[in-house]
């Protein structure tokens, strides 16, 4: 699918740059919309293509240690950067344990997260967001829990249980794969992942619990990777 794709829009710039200058403004206008419509659909089949290759690829998982409120602030500082109007506030736990996972594939979910965040709260009047950490213990078992919370309009409520299916999405712009990926990625780590809207204010949290797997395990968790 990707081989004709480069093609198709390298001709449709090569039709923009050698007959807009030579036609009436009628003309040039529609030649103008119809090649920009060929390319931007050309970047939104790429894209599609890129993300069911993500979702299709058999995982390499390359575990080490990891300092979870790291990655944390590296997705704030990130967001931050590229728009400041995102008003991104972090509450993490002081000496909150270290996980034992794949840094790219969870860096990758955070930022598919943030993501997801930051898009909302441009549908709302409050563009606060909130990214916590704490670690809890569940039957015995230490876990990190993080949630981020946005203050959007929030998920309707027939879909939020089907989001993080295949080709799934609320976006008029989107592939339906991005949260599929981020589900694949926290099933590997062993994790959860799941939307619910907020009870007491405006949106949607993303909550995602990851065990914390104590050194004289990890020889047997990369082993059966």
């Amino acid at each position: 699918i990707k081989n004709p794709l480069t093609p198709i829009q390298l001709a449709a710039e090569r039709l923009r740059h050698k007959y807009l200058s030579t036609l009436d403004p009628d003309d040039a206008d529609m030649l103008d919309r119809m090649t920009n419509t060929i390319i931007q659909q050309v970047d939104t089949m790429k894209e599609m293509v890129n993300s069911f290759s993500d979702y299709a690829r058999s995982p390499e998982f390359n575990p080490e240690d990891i300092k979870v409120e790291q990655l944390i602030q590296e997705g704030r500082d990130l967001f931050s950067d590229m728009n400041s109007g995102n008003q991104i506030e972090i509450d993490i736990e002081p000496d909150l344990p270290i996980i034992f996972g794949d840094e790219k594939k969870l860096r990758q979910v955070f930022n598919n997260l943030i993501t997801n965040a930051v898009d909302a709260n441009a549908m709302g009047d409050n563009k606060r967001l909130l990214i916590s950490a704490k670690s809890i213990m569940i039957d015995g078992e230490k876990i990190v829990e993080i949630r981020i919370t946005d203050n959007g309009t929030g998920i309707d409520p027939s879909v939020i249980n089907k989001l993080f299916e295949p080709y799934i999405t609320t976006k008029q712009k989107g592939t339906g794969l991005g949260l599929a990926i981020v589900k694949k990625i926290i099933d590997e780590h062993s994790g959860t992942v799941w939307l619910e809207n907020n009870n007491d204010q405006n949106g949607a949290c993303a909550v995602i619990r990851l065990p914390v797997i104590h050194q004289s395990n990890k020889a047997t968790k990369s082993q059966a990777i």
